[in-house]
């Protein structure tokens, strides 16, 4: 097995006369095949290459990865790297790289090599993350690609020798130029968009079969946060008895995209008891990925990713199984978008997208300060009839005397 390429010749019959023939007259299209001769002629260019990120990295160590990046053509090569550090598993790379003394359609294929430039063996080569080659014959011979001003972005698989498994993605696009064009359009200066405001708003609607720390209640509040940034908590759902009612908008403002080399966002959603003279003991907690919803958002042309409603389990580290199951929704917008749908924290004005109504929670959900409260339904409603005939029986004793 093998690859072949061929340049096939359109030449009219020995001893005919050139003219352009009805189809299965015997003659030749003399346009045609000079517009075919044009393409399978030997053709200088330069090819580019233009990489933005890499996605769902398999092969990296560490804390971060600095991709390297070595694009290969014939005897052709060259190479860059990244300018600083990224996250590991989608690493930010932004890298032009332009492949010359090429000609097609001798030399088509390109070989894109990934290399982490952070992560060394003993002989301090980087650690080779994997590779993807790509055949331009074909966009090189189609018009429609040739015509197109903007190339689309692709998703190029990576492959790594060791594994028939993919091993992520390059996020890229790549143009091929004529020499002589090439040299009236410089290499362009890729880089990531500027930070622009945010808003992540997330609704807590309730927790479901919440575990009890004490008998078979619990004081509870829900805290929110984005990684170790400002906690923001719930008003208190007291005398649960195991669905926690909150109906409670968090919203944080944020930056995207994120900055190379920035921890992975997170939003953790911590469920705790209300303790009056101690501190709060810790009920259950989840934490969500935010970095896909970022990515996405940022990417979006609305600006704008939602959420919508679902149950999530919450788990705690020194106990076994799920401690409760929270609902949520979420939502991700720009501040031209906040703007337009402005929505307050907590159930306060303006409480829209969406309205969060106060939670309808039992009559016995109050604090430990509400005497009135406790009398009505701890006391009356089980001791009434007790009370009744105390105060009928002192009465009477009363009259009696």
């Amino acid at each position: 097995a093998g690859l072949v390429k061929a340049r096939i010749e359109l030449v009219p019959p020995s001893g005919k006369k050139k003219a352009v023939g009805a189809p299965g007259s015997g003659g030749y299209d003399a346009k045609a095949t000079k517009a075919l001769r044009r393409r399978f002629t030997s053709v200088p260019v330069v090819v580019r290459v233009y990489v933005t990120e890499g996605k769902n990295f398999v092969r990296t160590k560490g804390a971060t990865v600095q991709p390297k990046l070595v694009v290969r053509m014939g005897d052709e090569k060259v190479e860059a790297v990244s300018a600083r550090p990224s996250r590991p598993s989608n690493p930010q790379i932004f890298l032009g790289l332009e492949v010359k003394g090429v000609r097609l359609p001798e030399t088509s294929v390109v070989h894109i090599d990934v290399f982490d430039e952070s992560n060394k063996d003993v002989f301090g080569y980087p650690s080779f993350v994997g590779s993807v080659s790509v055949d331009l014959l074909t966009r090189w011979l189609t018009p429609e690609w040739q015509d197109m001003r903007v190339k689309g972005m692709e998703n190029l698989l990576l492959k790594h020798p060791t594994s028939l498994a993919g091993q992520g993605t390059l996020e890229c696009w790549i143009d091929i130029l004529p020499k002589a064009e090439a040299r009236l359009h410089p290499l362009l200066k890729i880089a990531p968009p500027p930070p622009a405001p945010f808003t992540v708003r997330l609704a807590v609607w309730n927790v479901k079969d919440v575990a009890f720390l004490d008998d078979n209640m619990s004081d509870v509040l829900v805290t929110c946060r984005i990684n170790s940034g400002e906690s923001q908590s719930s008003d208190v759902h007291y005398r649960c008895d195991g669905l926690a009612m909150f109906n409670w908008r968090f919203v944080f403002p944020v930056e995207l995209p994120m900055p190379r080399g920035a921890p992975e966002a997170r939003i953790i959603i911590q469920l705790w008891d209300k303790d009056v003279l101690n501190a709060d003991d810790s009920i259950a907690e989840l934490s969500v990925s935010l970095d896909g919803l970022f990515r996405q958002v940022v990417a979006s042309a609305s600006r704008n990713v939602r959420v919508r409603k679902q149950d999530l389990p919450m788990t705690h580290p020194s106990r076994p199984g799920i401690q409760g199951t929270c609902e949520i929704e979420m939502e991700i917008l720009s501040r031209e978008e906040e703007g337009s749908k402005p929505a307050a924290r907590g159930r306060e004005d303006p409480n829209r997208y969406p309205h969060l109504p106060d939670p309808d929670r039992p009559e016995t959900a109050f604090g430990f300060w509400r005497v009135d409260k406790y009398f009505q339904h701890m006391v009356w409603k089980k001791y009434k009839w007790y009370l009744l005939v105390f105060v009928a029986a002192v009465l009477t004793l009363g009259l009696l005397l």
